[in-house]
This record gives C-alpha cells, structure tokens and sequence, in this order.
C-alpha cells in the first residue's frame, strides 16, 4: 500500500446503478456540460452525446460496465 500511495492520490468508485433495458435508449439530461464520458465496454452499453447536455445510452446485451462523467471543477479555474 505504501508503494501504491506515492504514485495514486485516491480510488473512485462507481456511486449509483443505472439499469437499462437491451435495445431501449435511455436519455440521461445533464445538468452541465461533460469535459469527458467514458464506457469501457461497448458490447454492454454505448453511450452518444447527442447535445452538449443530452447523453443517450442503448443497452446491447445483459451484464454490467460503468459509465463515468467528468465535469469541470467550479473551484479550480483550469
């Protein structure tokens, strides 16, 4: 754990499920605009930003990934 603390800050979990219905697109309204979204497996989910605030997600098959969203800092300027 020692080594592991020099080069890593902090773990972050996934917070909430989110369950989606095979071939059905769920539309997730977004408060702010993401500076990233990530799903690491396709062959589960794919996710489309149809708008800057508008995230559309079609479940392809049963099974579990995550979706992670990154917003701006309102703290931190950069």
């Amino acid at each position: 754990l020692k080594e592991f603390a020099q080069f890593v800050e902090r773990t972050v979990d996934p917070a909430n499920t989110l369950d989606l219905v095979v071939n059905r697109p769920r539309l997730l309204l977004l408060k702010e605009v993401p500076k990233r979204v990530q799903v690491p497996d396709e062959a589960i989910v794919t996710q489309t930003l149809v708008t800057d605030r508008q995230l559309s997600l079609v479940g392809r098959q049963v099974g579990t990934t995550v979706l992670t969203l990154w917003f701006p800092d309102p703290a931190d300027p950069t």
